[in-house]
This record gives C-alpha cells, structure tokens and sequence, in this order.
C-alpha cells in the first residue's frame, strides 16, 4: 500500500458553536514507527449534549476532503468539556494515500452539538460500557452524505417509498455484525398496518390493512441479531465472529442465556409486556441495558411493521403492490427458494447481503422469524396510535418469516404483514429477533 508522508503537519480548531471553545491543540506525527497520526485538544463551554469532532484536511488552502470516521479511533463523540484524544490513520484514507507527500498540511476541527433529529444511526461497541471513549458512535445525514461513513444512497427505492439517506457501506464491515450494534432512527408519523383483504396472501391470522401512528421516533437494529453480537452482549471479551441469525432463544425461560427479556416464569408479571415493561437483568435484553446505559427490547408489532415497511403499503418493501412476485423476492429475502446451504438442506444466511429497505433495514422478510412483544390474537384489531397488543395471550407476535417460507400458496407465505406466534419458552432454529430502543 502507498503511504502518504505527512510533512509540516499542524492543526488549526474552529468550533461550530460560539460557545464551545478549543484549546491546546497538540498534534503528534507517528512516523516511522506508526502510520496513525494522534490529535490532543481541550473543550470548553460544550452544551452537554452530543458533540461530535469533524476533521478537514487541506494542503494549503485546497481543501482535500473529510477525514471518514471510519479511520479514526478516541473521542471523535463526546458529552462533557475537557481534554480529548484521538487519531486517525492516513493510510485508510483514500485521498491521502493517493496525494503522496503532504507539504504544508493541516487539519481543520470542527465541533458541533447534535440534536437526536439528526442522527441516523447509532452504533454501540458491544466490547465497552457506557460512558467509556468509544462505547457509542453517531451517524448524522451530512456525514453519512459527506462521505464520511463510506457508501450511502438517498431514496433507494424510489419517491413512493420512505424518502430518506441510507448507509448502503454499514454491510461492508464485518464488525457491524460482529462486535457492534448499527441501530437506525424510524421517524414517528402514521402508516399502512397490516395486509388488504383483496391481496391473494391474506389470511384470517392478518390484520386487515388500517392506519396507524407511531407517536415518537424510535432506533431499530439494521441487522438481525447475530450469533457474533450475542455471545458479545454476553461476554464483551469473546472471540465469536458468526454473522448469521442467533437462533433457538426465546422470549422467556429460565435459562438466562436462552431468554431474550423474561424469566418464563408465569409468576413474573413484571416482565409481561404489555403489562410489565421490565425485562430481566440477566437476560439478553438485561445483558444489553446494562452494558449500554439505554432502554433496548423488542419491538412491538407496529414498531416492527413501521420499521420493516419504510413507506411501502404492499406486501414487500420495495413497491405498493400486494400480489407476490418471486423475481422481486428473491433481491429482497432469504426463503424456500433460495435458501439451500448444500443438497437439500435449507438454513439462515448471513446478515447483510440482500437488498435493504427504505429505512436501510436488511433481512426484514426471510432468512428468521423475529420475535415481537405484543401477544398473539388472530386478525387483532390494532389501536390507532401507539398499538401495544392484548394484554394477556398465550403466545407471542413473530413476523418476517424465514428460510423456510414460500413466496405464496401456502399458510407459511412470506410477507409484511404475515402474523406467526411462538410459545413463550420454546423456539427453534427459524427464529431470531433484533433490537429496539427509544430515540430519547
């Protein structure tokens, strides 16, 4: 690989807010002995929101491009005022590499506090806890759309579908499916739940097609919940690197590294959602608020069909249409179809590789079941804002459906808004979950 030799390196700081000061700005060139280069500065009068660093490197005046967070490590995001750290390595930055010796170099600072609005993503280091350098990272649009994040794409399936950024480069490191957590905000609004009686996929299972409103934004997981990612939030120091579906956990039992929230046990009510909002401390769910300070969980059924629709009204994401369409499928699911590992046998793929969603979701029908909160009542009749589910049931919401499925003709079809339902302590390997949080 080339490496651009940084020569008469400086930095100058500016701060997007008056109040926000910069000073003391040291920064320390490497080479030979190391490619990164380290930045020392100290904050002053930050609002105690989000503020996140932006870095703009120019060779004299010419402006160059943004340092993509992607190669930098430290405090690129921080909430309080005093001393940060970071560095950036100039060899994965393209625009450096290809620039060759930088005579008269600097890199421009800027600091801006960010309002929750504006993130797209979060992503959280499974690795460390809240509140340690590094533990949560913030994708805004202008970043994203500055390059900063690598592949991004605006209005993927077209004016009819949600019209909003997505980061298309999260599936090109392994680590958003690994070691990290890639949370995506859904906005808050009405939309389309459930399937039409005149589509040739509905059932009596399904709720006829109504609108609804999600009242507040909310974060949804943009990957399925890995093996990787579970063996993370359970042990922060394993070596696990699987990157397909965590199967055969359920939504209660009383073995706390099979249960997603619940103990199982019926005299737990606390954790009965939607009665009881807790969910148990050793659980997966309890495992990941622990380590992350924030309220995660399943999604209710309306949460997930929002998330999972991102403004289609049909029975997949990419168009309105309610008939089933195989060609059409096949970009968007893992199922019966397609879904063979080797001679007959059928099983989940990694995460990732199909086409996403408008919201920039992947694997949202097929490849495994998602668990849900609400509990299971065929054809239930939704509220019109904020839908919770029954309040008592036997078995829980699934939707998606999976590797198994067909496109149509048969009880298990796949499609948005196909209802399953599971056993609070059972599951197999069909079945899978991923993650929900509030945006606040």
């Amino acid at each position: 690989m080339k490496t651009p030799t940084l020569l008469a390196a400086f930095l100058s700081a500016v701060s997007a807010f008056a109040t926000t000061t910069v000073s003391d700005v040291i920064v320390r060139q490497q080479w030979p002995w190391k490619t990164d280069v380290s930045v020392e500065f100290f904050v002053n009068g930050s609002t105690g929101g989000v503020s996140q660093v932006t870095m703009a490197a120019y060779r004299g005046d010419t402006f160059l491009g943004y340092i993509p967070q992607t190669a930098c490590s430290g405090d690129m995001v921080f909430t309080s005022d005093g001393q940060k750290r970071l560095s950036f390595d100039p060899t994965a930055v393209d625009f450096l590499v290809s620039a060759g010796n930088m005579g008269n170099f600097r890199v421009d600072v800027a600091i801006a506090d960010t309002p929750d609005d504006e993130i797209l993503y979060k992503i959280f280091d499974l690795r460390k806890t809240a509140g340690t350098p590094g533990a949560v990272q913030y994708v805004t649009e202008s970043a994203l759309t500055n390059g900063m994040w690598g592949a991004w794409e605006r209005d993927y399936w077209g004016e009819d579908m949600a019209r909003t950024v997505i980061w298309t480069g999260v599936t090109n490191n392994p680590a958003y499916k690994t070691t990290h957590l890639v949370m995506r905000r859904i906005p808050a609004g009405p939309f389309t739940y459930g399937t039409p009686t005149s589509s040739s996929l509905y059932t009596e299972n399904d709720t006829v097609a109504t609108t609804v409103t999600i009242a507040e934004p909310y974060y949804m997981a943009v990957f399925e919940t890995t093996y990787a990612q579970y063996a993370h939030i359970l042990d922060p120091a394993t070596n696990a690197t699987v990157m397909s579906p965590v199967n055969y956990k359920y939504y209660g039992t009383t073995t706390a590294k099979n249960a997603v929230r619940s103990t199982g046990k019926a005299s737990d009510t606390q954790y009965d959602w939607p009665t009881g909002r807790s969910v148990w401390r050793s659980s997966i769910a309890g495992k990941l608020r622990s380590c992350t300070q924030v309220n995660f969980d399943l999604p209710t059924e309306a949460q997930w069909e929002k998330a999972a629709r991102a403004g289609s009204t049909g029975i997949y994401y990419d168009s309105n249409s309610n008939e089933p369409n195989t060609t059409r499928l096949s970009q968007l699911a893992w199922y019966y179809t397609n879904s063979k590992n080797g001679g007959d046998s059928r099983g989940s793929q990694i995460v990732g590789q199909k086409k996403p969603n408008a919201y920039g979701l992947y694997d949202v029908i097929g490849n495994v079941t998602e668990m849900c909160l609400d509990w299971y009542e065929a054809g239930h009749e939704p509220a019109a804002s904020n839908p919770e589910g029954p309040t008592t049931g036997a078995n829980r919401v699934n939707k998606g459906f999976h590797y198994e499925s067909y496109a149509a003709d048969h009880d298990a079809n796949i499609h948005l808004g196909n209802r399953g339902s599971n056993g609070t302590s059972t599951g197999n390997n069909r079945w899978g979950f991923r993650f929900c949080c509030p945006a606040n």
